[in-house]
């Protein structure tokens, strides 16, 4: 990144960090700066590659993901396998209508986190475990698809 863009955004966020800013952007008083992008501002208070915060290590019983997802019933999840990706997809739902927010940190939001998977592993034995806002991925490994198999050369094309 060049010292421009990277001054650039030293003062965008000095900016966003002034309490005035805030109460002018939620009273609607306040636009976007001109130099930040519609995308930039999404990804900015989206957070949605931070969300859930996931650790992935290998054990005994293959690849663990843990993913944290407080407040996420199993109903609003789904976990699938797409090529060598986990994705880890939902809906967070924090906001009560019927409630007088006074300080309001967990928004609602969907989510969707994908992870590579660096090894092969055991479609068939994945198991998985939802306990106490933690969602555990068990990947047993699939040490068969690692091992190196001999294969004759013939040097005859007959």
């Amino acid at each position: 990144m060049d010292m421009e863009k990277l001054k650039q955004w030293l003062e965008l966020t000095q900016q966003y960090q002034s309490q005035n800013f805030w109460n002018e952007v939620f009273d609607g008083k306040k636009e976007f700066p001109v130099q930040a992008s519609e995308q930039q501002v999404t990804d900015f208070f989206s957070n949605q590659n931070i969300f859930p915060r996931c650790d992935v290590y290998e054990n005994e019983n293959g690849l663990v993901v843990e993913a944290e997802l407080p407040g996420v019933e199993k109903s609003d999840m789904k976990v699938f396998l797409q090529q060598r990706e986990l994705v880890i997809k939902g809906e967070c739902k924090t906001m009560q209508q019927s409630i007088k927010y006074y300080l309001k940190e967990r928004p609602n939001r969907a989510f969707e986190k994908k992870i590579v998977i660096p090894i092969p592993i055991n479609r068939q034995e994945i198991k998985t475990f939802f306990n106490n806002g933690i969602l555990t991925i068990i990947l047993p490994m699939n040490r068969t698809e690692e091992e190196d198999i001999p294969i004759e050369v013939d040097y005859n094309n007959s």
